[in-house]
């Protein structure tokens, strides 16, 4: 299996069907996320509680691959998430950046940057232009 098509089989199985006891088949037991959540590392326990976090507040998932370049043992994908908010009327849209090394088939560690200030934004959990209302000196909350 290509690396790409690792990353698709994790976003459609985990991300997009929400089957979270299928996340320890791409993970190696020590495989470390980074980006996820600042500066912590998420590990595939984490995934299973994170997963279900994001999930609760959007539904009709999909994935686009917009850049994917394969070098080695790494994967580098540039893509953006789409979905509704859980009331399924408010379109959301994400892009982000996925790196990752594969080992045996596996991620064995990846390196994430997703627009979470966009998500939130869309998902009405922070005002819209969070960016600039900070930016100007705002304080959200």
């Amino acid at each position: 299996m290509s690396h790409i098509d690792l990353l698709k089989d994790f976003y459609r199985t985990v991300w997009i069907e929400g089957d979270i006891a299928a996340i320890d088949r791409f993970f190696t037991p020590r495989t470390a996320a980074h980006g996820m959540m600042g500066e912590g590392e998420v590990g595939p326990n984490d995934f299973k509680v994170l997963v279900p976090a994001f999930r609760a507040g959007i539904r009709d998932i999909a994935v686009r691959y917009n850049r994917v370049v394969e070098q080695g043992d790494w994967l580098f994908a540039h893509v953006t998430a789409e979905a509704l908010t859980a009331n399924g009327i408010d379109r959301i849209e994400a892009s982000g950046m996925c790196m990752m090394r594969v080992e045996n088939g596996l991620v064995a560690e990846a390196y994430n940057s997703f627009d979470l200030l966009t998500f939130f934004e869309q998902t009405g959990q922070l005002p819209r232009d969070a960016l600039a209302l900070l930016l100007s000196g705002e304080t959200i909350g």
